[in-house]
């Protein structure tokens, strides 16, 4: 049975429900024996490897974006955050440590998401110490916002009303 999804102002989606089911199902399956894995490994191991997949995550949107960040530094603000000790000092900087103060506010709380945590996370990516400023932080916008890439063209990003950027 084919499903079709939309949502007004969104993209439609048309799915196959028993194809949906069956990869959910195999996805499960794998869940369970990972899990049963994880539960060899001491907790210090594990500890790292959620570090460095959160890391590897991070750079990886990062680039999607065409965006670059540091893997190091990132890596370093994570394994602080987890309390793991390296061995080598990492490099770590501020708004390495706000990526990963984002990326842990994203993936353990589950929270509902409201204004304040956006406007938090909007706040830790756009800090003084940070990459890039807007010139409004925490602001909804009210007409198209443009980002000049430093290469002399700006490029329209957002184009409806929304928050910022």
């Amino acid at each position: 049975m084919h499903t079709i999804w939309e949502n007004p102002g969104w993209s439609c989606y048309v799915f196959d429900e028993q194809v949906v089911a069956r990869a959910y199902d195999a996805y499960l399956i794998q869940k369970q024996v990972t899990d049963i894995v994880f539960g060899f490994l001491d907790s210090d191991m594990r500890i790292r490897m959620h570090a460095q997949s959160l890391s590897e995550e991070i750079q990886s949107s990062f680039e999607i974006e065409g965006e670059s960040i540091a893997y190091e530094s990132v890596f370093s603000s994570i394994c602080k955050k987890l309390d793991v000790h390296l061995e080598q000092g990492a490099k770590s900087d501020r708004y390495a440590e706000s990526i990963a103060s984002l990326a842990f506010d994203a993936t353990d709380n589950l929270e509902t998401m409201t204004e304040t945590r956006i406007m938090g996370g909007h706040s830790l990516l756009f800090s003084s110490l940070a990459g890039l400023k807007p010139k409004r932080i925490g602001e909804y916008r009210d007409a198209p916002v443009y980002i000049n890439r430093g290469n002399g063209v700006s490029t329209q990003r957002l184009s409806t009303k929304g928050f910022l950027p």
